[in-house]
Parts: C-alpha cells; sequence; structure tokens
C-alpha cells in the first residue's frame, strides 16, 4: 500500500469516528417536565442526633443538587448564635460551616436551614431541615409544633424561640432569640431538640432579614401563650401576623392630580378624626369641600377643594386629633402646577362583580369611585331586572362617602335570582362635571340556588370551656365562605357551601368578641389561639359531609 492509499484510508476512519463521537455526545431531545422540585440535604457530618462532638468541628452539608448559595446562607439559623464568629465556604453542592471560636462544653447545638433555601432554578426546599448534635453526652430533645393562618406565604415567615430564664420579656427588636426556624409552604412548623426552658415565641416577617422586628414596616404574630419545653413535651403555638406600628404618623408625600383634587400620603392609617385648611402666600383661603380616606390605601386620604386651585404655592395646614391625645399638626407647602381635570372618573370595584355567582344574598350592592362623585338628580336611576320576575325594580342610592355609593332595594334579591343592574352612566359626574360615561351601563350577577350547596358537620373537642368561631376556607375560590360565631364545644355544622373542597378554622373566643384578637406588644396580651384542621373536606350538592371530628390542639 502507497503513501496516498493509506493516507486516503486514514482520512475515511478518521471522518467516521469523529461522527461517531458527535452521535454519541447527543443527548435526550431538549424539553421534558421542567424542574419544580426544590433542593433536599444528601448527606451531613456530624450525623444527626450525635453526642460528645469535638468542640473544632467543621458542620459539612451537602445537597443533592446546585443551590443559590446566597439564598442558602440568608436561611441557615444556629443555635446558640455565634453572631459573625461564624464562616460559610461552598465546593460545589458542599456547604463547610466553621466556627471560629471554640464550641461550648456540654451544649447542644442546632443548626436549622429554613424554607427560604433555593436551588439555582429559584425552587424552594419547601421546609425547613434542622441537624443537631451536642458536645456532651446529652442532646437536647424538646419540641414545639404549630400553625401559620390567614398568609399567603408562610414560608417566607421567621419564627423565633426566646428563653423566658433569660429574660421575662423578650423584646423582638433588639433581643437575639435563642432558636429560630421557618414554617413550610402549608403554614406548619416545627422547632426541635431545644433545651428544657419555658419559651415566647414571635412569627415575624423579617423583611429586612436583618435578625430583628422593624414595627415601622415589618408584621409580627404574637403567640398565645408562652409554653414549657421539657424533653417529653410537644407544646402547640399558633400565630396570625398584624402590624403593630407603634411609631409616630408622618405626611410622607403630597399629590396633585388636578386642579380640584390633592392626595395626602400617611405614613400609616390616621383616624377619621382629620381637619385640612389650605390657603396661599397672600393668606386667601380655599374650603376643602370632600374629603375621604382613600378606598385602596387606608394610608391615602383624597381632598377635593370647593373651587380651582390656582397655579401658585399653597400651604397645607393638616390636623389630626386622636381621642384624648394631644392633636398633630403639619403644615405643608404645595407648588401647583396642573390643568382644568377634563379626564372621566372610573369604577374601580363594584360589588357584585361582573358575572359574579354569589354564594349568600346581598342586602345591598356597592360601588367604588376613583375620585369624589355626585348624582345628577334629572337623570339619575338605577334599577334592576329580575329573570325570576321579569320584573324590574328601582334602587335607592345611599352614599357611604363621596366615592362610595351602595345600593338597596325594598325588593328583596332571591337566592337562585339572576339579575341585571342598569344604570345612565350620564348620572355620575366627579366634581368638574366629567361624567363617567355617555351611555347605559349594564352587569349581571346570579345568587346561587340552595340545590348548589351542601354543609359540613360533626363534632368539635376542646378542653378548654370557650365558645369558637368556625370559618370554612374554600380551596377553589381562595377566601373564607362561611363564618360561625358561639360555638362551643359538641355538635357544629356549617350549612349553604359550595361545592368542592375545605379546610376548616376554629378560633378559640377567649374574649367572646367573635373576632380574632392579635394581642398588644405594649402593653403585654396573648393573642387568641388559632387551629386548622390538617384534612380536607368535600362538599357536594344537596348533601351534608357528616361525622368530622375537629380536636383543639392541647396546651401541653
Amino acid at each position: 500500500m502507497n503513501a496516498t492509499e493509506l493516507g486516503r484510508r486514514l482520512g475515511i476512519l478518521l471522518a467516521l469516528t469523529g461522527l461517531v463521537a458527535s452521535c454519541a455526545k447527543m443527548g435526550s431531545p431538549p424539553g421534558g417536565p421542567e424542574d419544580e422540585r426544590g433542593p433536599q440535604v444528601e448527606d451531613v457530618f456530624p450525623m444527626p442526633g450525635a453526642t460528645n462532638v469535638s468542640q473544632k468541628i467543621e458542620v459539612r452539608v451537602r445537597f443533592d443538587e446546585a443551590v443559590n448559595r446566597r439564598s442558602v446562607e440568608d436561611a441557615v439559623f444556629l443555635s446558640p448564635d455565634p453572631g459573625e464568629r461564624v464562616r460559610f465556604y461552598w465546593r460545589g453542592r458542599l456547604l463547610r460551616i466553621r466556627y471560629l471560636d471554640s464550641l461550648s462544653v456540654d451544649r447542644t447545638y442546632v443548626i436549622t436551614i429554613g424554607s427560604g433555601a433555593r436551588d439555582i432554578r429559584g425552587n424552594p426546599v419547601g421546609g425547613s431541615f434542622t441537624l443537631a448534635f451536642s458536645t456532651g453526652a446529652h442532646i437536647d430533645k424538646g419540641r414545639i409544633f404549630g400553625q401559620i393562618t390567614g398568609e399567603e406565604t408562610p414560608q417566607n415567615l421567621n419564627l423565633w424561640a426566646y428563653s423566658l430564664s433569660d429574660s421575662a420579656a423578650p423584646n423582638p427588636q433588639e433581643d437575639v432569640p435563642d432558636y429560630r426556624t421557618q414554617p413550610n409552604a402549608s403554614g406548619t412548623f416545627r422547632f426541635t431538640y431545644l433545651k428544657t426552658d419555658t419559651y415566647r415565641v414571635f412569627a415575624v416577617f423579617d423583611v429586612g432579614r436583618d435578625g430583628f422586628w422593624n414595627p415601622s414596616v415589618e408584621q409580627i404574630g404574637i403567640p398565645p401563650w408562652d409554653v414549657v419545653v421539657t424533653d417529653e413535651s410537644q407544646p402547640y403555638l399558633s400565630f396570625k401576623t398584624s402590624l403593630f406600628d407603634t411609631t409616630a404618623v408622618q405626611i410622607r408625600g403630597i399629590s396633585v392630580k388636578s386642579d380640584r383634587q390633592l392626595v395626602v400620603k400617611f405614613s400609616k392609617q390616621i383616624s377619621p378624626a382629620v381637619a385640612f385648611h389650605l390657603e396661599n402666600l397672600s393668606c386667601d383661603t380655599l374650603s376643602v369641600a370632600v374629603t375621604y380616606e382613600d378606598v385602596e390605601d387606608s394610608t391615602h386620604w383624597q381632598l377635593f377643594t370647593a373651587r380651582s386651585l390656582t397655579n401658585e404655592k399653597w400651604k397645607l395646614t393638616t390636623t389630626l386629633s386622636d381621642g384624648m391625645r394631644a392633636a398633630q399638626t403639619f403644615l405643608d407647602t404645595i407648588n401647583v402646577r396642573t390643568s382644568p381635570d377634563t379626564s372621566r372618573p372610573e369604577i374601580f370595584r363594584k360589588f357584585p362583580s361582573s358575572g359574579e355567582r354569589l354564594i349568600d344574598v346581598p342586602d345591598k350592592l356597592d360601588f367604588f369611585f376613583s375620585e369624589a362623585i355626585f348624582l345628577v338628580d334629572s337623570i339619575a336611576k338605577f334599577e334592576f331586572y329580575s329573570q325570576m320576575s321579569e320584573d324590574t325594580f328601582e334602587l335607592i342610592s345611599n352614599w357611604k362617602h363621596p366615592a362610595h355609593l351602595s345600593l338597596t332595594s325594598e325588593e328583596p334579591f332571591q337566592r337562585g335570582g339572576m339579575y341585571t343592574i342598569a344604570f345612565n352612566a350620564l348620572a355620575l359626574e366627579d366634581l368638574s362635571g366629567n361624567s363617567l360615561g355617555d351611555t347605559l351601563s349594564s352587569f349581571r350577577f346570579q345568587i346561587l340556588p340552595d340545590d348548589s350547596l351542601g354543609s359540613l358537620s360533626g363534632t368539635l373537642q376542646d378542653e378548654e370551656g370557650y365558645e369558637h368561631v368556625l370559618s370554612a376556607f374554600s380551596l377553589r375560590r381562595k377566601e373564607v365562605v362561611r363564618t360561625v360565631s358561639g360555638v362551643p364545644s359538641g355538635e357544629f355544622i356549617l350549612e349553604e357551601l359550595p361545592a368542592g373542597g375545605y379546610l376548616i378554622e376554629v378560633l378559640r373566643d377567649v374574649d367572646g368578641s367573635g373576632d380574632f384578637s392579635k394581642g398588644s406588644m405594649d402593653p403585654w396580651e396573648f393573642s387568641e389561639p388559632i387551629w386548622t384542621a390538617r384534612d380536607t373536606f368535600v362538599v357536594r350538592p344537596r348533601w351534608d359531609r357528616g361525622g368530622i371530628q375537629l380536636k383543639f390542639p392541647v396546651l401541653q
């Protein structure tokens, strides 16, 4: 074989080899199910529950996939808290946690990776993972379990447990908690490996991620009681968060919407006892004809002047009065540069909404407008048409405030009815004379008939002698559709429920108000305990889903 022929055959062989190699590299075709599974802890060191661990140990946590490292570090809670005396090191999927100081003798250490940890695609871990070990022969085994209610994203909350042996009144604004964890997406949480002690626990939306509660912007849940923790006990806690803003009211801004409309923006919701006074630099006054709390944002107040604002500087004096407290006065200067209001007002919300299928028979209809409205009496007319009777009836108007119109009827609405509401849009004008529209407006709604509804019934067991408030939360509608107050331990029934799955929430009505009492930070008051049954109960039309057994968790 000559050199030319050998070269030709080697070329063919190399080409075939390259083709095979390229075929071998072909992967699965693109597509397939999207990764929605969060990262899981695959391996840890030391082993969970290990005792007699070295005081110089380096903790290692390996995940089963690549993670967002910042999210994991933000979700790592250490007890006892070493403060700044800890470092995180990464090697691929392996997290190494190194304490800069020697660990204490005979002490249980708890490392929790909260539900905020995510993989590189943003999938959350799902629930908190806890690793505990001890530098002595004994490891603490105390536990607390509980629920968060009324939150769309409970996994974003932080649970902080404070030992009452250290302080009789821990302050989450400035005290570092002894233990921290996070709930899962369903709102359940669990502390494990706690030292025997009495604890006060708070649930906090730690927006600033600084480990402390900021009352002006962060919601907090006050516990229904303090809990005594031993190695054998497992006390229950419930939380429903609220805003406890104790800071002074401030005016955060004033905007000029038109030559007749101002919006005053407060730092928080204020008392209705508010007065406004306008004058220009020449001391000419301009009366404020209409004021009301904004329907969409309760921290904003809408002001409508009796006549147009001129383009110059105006001084606005705002006076707040709240019961026995001294009045607060604010003085602001506004530079007005605007033109006459020529835009139409709008309906931004109404009840019922168009096409809504109501569970309950309404006693009134509500319209919420984008600005102050009045009726042109000569053409004002609201009426509804009932398909049940094929008759038309007039509605009676009642203004709650200048942007909230409530309508009632002498002819009551009927269950199972289909109704059409009609009105002349020209009859609704803002203070500048702009009408809502130039045509007849209408919308329809239906009230569900009796034969489309069912019920839930059973027995409620609670060791305490209080009455309860029971609420049926619809998984389909994502809202509470039925509430019954004054329910003692024993038999209960939740009636007139649309078909679908439900969760039942039980409030122990300690103060007898019929509503949830959120407690108080100053003076200190516990909240009322609340509990949601873990089972989903299915309602079918014309049927009672009976035999449900609800048992309110006990304190210890």
